[in-house]
């Protein structure tokens, strides 16, 4: 019992470091001209359909792991063209994603640039959605 006790105090710690790193990545490397959002609230609005999610990072990312129903936008070169052809409503939500937070925000800065309203980095990217 005591085993378990411990095994259980032990995840806990660990995943308070991990969230501890994240923070400090964030706080790092991010602005925070755009929102966040946390994961539990994304999932409930790509559930209700609600928010469009878009992937920051390169194809290869996109292919090994996304988010269900995530969009793959090339962000490298990124072309405004194609991507107001996909997603010619300024005024829906869209919450972009990468790895972590870091990408997603430099991504969603050049949306808000190009007159989307409704954007929000989401806080941890994919990591996070795990």
């Amino acid at each position: 019992m005591k085993g378990i006790f411990f095994f259980i105090s032990f995840l806990a710690v660990i995943g308070l470091q991990a969230q501890d790193s994240i923070d400090a990545v964030l706080k790092t490397h991010n602005k925070n001209n755009i929102p966040y959002i946390s994961v539990t609230e994304a999932r409930m609005l790509q559930l209700q359909g609600k928010a469009i999610l878009v992937d920051a990072r390169n194809r290869e990312e996109f292919e090994v792991s996304a988010i269900a129903s995530a969009k793959h936008i090339n962000s490298h070169p990124f072309s405004f063209e194609e991507f107001e052809k996909s997603f010619p409503n300024k005024n829906e939500l869209i919450i972009v994603y990468c790895s972590l937070g870091v990408r997603s925000e430099d991504f969603a800065e050049k949306l808000k640039k190009i007159g989307y309203t409704q954007v929000k980095n989401l806080y941890g990217g994919i990591f996070e959605w795990k």
